[in-house]
C-alpha cells in the first residue's frame, strides 16, 4: 500500500495523541489468558491477511499484504509491504524489495527467537514504525512470546466490550487502552479464541480519527500441504551484510566518543516554570539547584519513547540510598495544550505514563515554557537524560531510553 506523505504524517501524529475516554464494560484480563492459550498451542498458523487505513468517513483505503505462515518448533514466513522473512533450517532471511536487498543470519540454538527478537531488525522497522504494521507484530508475539499476555497488559489496561456484528458473524472484543498511543482493539471468535480483526484507533479532540484495520482473512490451524519456506529473491539483489558492518563501525566509533558536548562542562542556566501539585506554576532558573547533584530528565506527554523510559528512571529514584541529596527535576517540553491550562495537561500526561510524581524523592515537574532550556543543551531527541554534579558540571547524557544499572552507575560517582 502507498499512502500519502499527507496522511503518513497524520498518522505519526496520531500515534501520540491521547484517545478519548470511553466506558467499557469489564476487566478482559481472563478473554487476554485465553487468547495467549490458544495461539500458544497452536501447532500451526497460517493467515492472508489484509491491512489498511480507514478515513474519518469510515472510507477504506487501499489494502496492503500482511500475511504469516507458522508451524512449531521451527518455521515461520511472513510478508509485509516491502519486506519478507522466512526461518527455517536454523537460519533466518530477510528481503527487503525497497532497497533491492537480502540478509540472512543464523540462528545461534534450534528454539524459534521471540517476538521482541525479531522486531529489533529490518522487520520490526518495518512493522513498528507505522501504525499498519502493529497488528501483524501483535500476532507474531502472540505467537512466539512465551507470556505475550503480559506484554500486551503492560501496554495498557485490558477491558472487555460488547460484541459486535461484523463480516456476518458475532465477535467478541477486548480492547488495549494505550496511555497517550491508539488503543489496540481484538475482535476474536469466542469458539476458537482466534483473532480476527485488528483496530488500531484513537480519535483526536473534533471527533474525526483515521484508523488502522487488519483483517486475518481465512485462518488456517494445520500446516499447508506444501508450505515452501523459501523466499523468492529477484535477481540484482545485494547482500545488506557490508552496510551492516558500516553501521556496526560507525555505532562503535560513536560509542568512542562523547555522547554530548555538554559533558564536562558547565551547565547553562535557563529559566523553568516549576508546576505544584494544585497546578500552579512559579518561575524559576535551573541555576536555583547547584550546590547539589541534579538530574534533570527532558520529555513531552506526546513522546512515545519517554513512557517506555520513565520506569527505569523511577525505579533509580526510588532505590537511592537514604543519605542522597540528588534533585530531580522531570522538565516537560510541551509548549501547548489540547485543552485547559498547559500545567494541568502536564501533569495529567505524566500520571497517565505511569509516574507519580508524589512517591519520589525530591522531585520537581518543571516546564521549559520558553524552549530556552532544550535549545541550550542541544535536545535533538527525547527522552534525554542530564546528570549535574555539586559544582554544575554536566557528568553524563543520555539520548533515549536509559536502563537503570546505567543510572545508578553515573549518579554513585557523582561528588
Amino acid at each position: 500500500m502507498r499512502i500519502t506523505p499527507s496522511a503518513l504524517i497524520y498518522l505519526s501524529i496520531l500515534a501520540f495523541q491521547i484517545p478519548s475516554n470511553q466506558v467499557f464494560c469489564a476487566d478482559g484480563t481472563a478473554e487476554l489468558s485465553r487468547i495467549e492459550k490458544t495461539y500458544g498451542t497452536l501447532k500451526a498458523y497460517g493467515d492472508h491477511g489484509l491491512v489498511r487505513v480507514i478515513s474519518a468517513e469510515s472510507k477504506p483505503g487501499t489494502a496492503q499484504q500482511s500475511e504469516s505462515e507458522f508451524v512449531r518448533p521451527g518455521n515461520l514466513k511472513v510478508s509485509a509491504d516491502d519486506i519478507r522473512l522466512s526461518i527455517s533450517d536454523k537460519k533466518i532471511v530477510t528481503v527487503l524489495d525497497t532497497l533491492r536487498t537480502t540478509r540472512t543470519d543464523n540462528l545461534a540454538s534450534e528454539k524459534m527467537p521471540q517476538a521482541s527478537e525479531l522486531l529489533v531488525g529490518p522487520l520490526g522497522a518495518a512493522l513498528l514504525g507505522s501504525p499498519l504494521g502493529q497488528p501483524q507484530a501483535i500476532i507474531l508475539h502472540l505467537l512466539l512470546d512465551e507470556k505475550p499476555a503480559s506484554w500486551i497488559a503492560r501496554e495498557g489496561e485490558v477491558t472487555s466490550e460488547k460484541p459486535q456484528e461484523w463480516s456476518g458473524k458475532s465477535w467478541n472484543l477486548l480492547r488495549v487502552n494505550r496511555p497517550l498511543r491508539p488503543d489496540w482493539i481484538f475482535w476474536y471468535d469466542a469458539k476458537t479464541g482466534l483473532i480476527g480483526r485488528i483496530d488500531v484507533r484513537s480519535e483526536d479532540v473534533s471527533q474525526k480519527s483515521l484508523s488502522v484495520q487488519w483483517e486475518s482473512g481465512v485462518i488456517r490451524t494445520e500446516p499447508a500441504p506444501k508450505t515452501s519456506w523459501s523466499l523468492d529473491i529477484p535477481a540484482g539483489y545485494s547482500s545488506v551484510d557490508r552496510k551492516v558492518a558500516e553501521f556496526q563501525k560507525a555505532a562503535i566509533a560513536k560509542k568512542q566518543k562523547p555522547e554530548s558536548s555538554l559533558v564536562g562542562k558547565a551547565l547553562p542556566d535557563f529559566p523553568i516554570e516549576l508546576i505544584a501539585s494544585d497546578g500552579k506554576t512559579k518561575s524559576a532558573k535551573i541555576s536555583d539547584y547547584r550546590g547539589k547533584p541534579l538530574l534533570i530528565d527532558l520529555w513531552a506527554t506526546w513522546c512515545g519513547p519517554c513512557r517506555k523510559a520513565f520506569p527505569e528512571l523511577t525505579q533509580t529514584l526510588a532505590t537511592l540510598d537514604d543519605k542522597s541529596d540528588l534533585q530531580t527535576v522531570l522538565l516537560s517540553i510541551d509548549q501547548k495544550a489540547e485543552e485547559g491550562s498547559i500545567s494541568d495537561h502536564v501533569r495529567k500526561g505524566l500520571k497517565q505514563m505511569g509516574v507519580e510524581i508524589e512517591k519520589l524523592p525530591r522531585t520537581s515537574l518543571a516546564l521549559d515554557k520558553t524552549g530556552a532550556g532544550s535549545k541550550l543543551l542541544g535536545a535533538d531527541a527525547i527522552p534525554m537524560t542530564i546528570i549535574v554534579d555539586k559544582a554544575g558540571i554536566v557528568r553524563a547524557v543520555h539520548i533515549g531510553i536509559t536502563p537503570a544499572t546505567t543510572l545508578r552507575k553515573d549518579l554513585a560517582g557523582l561528588k
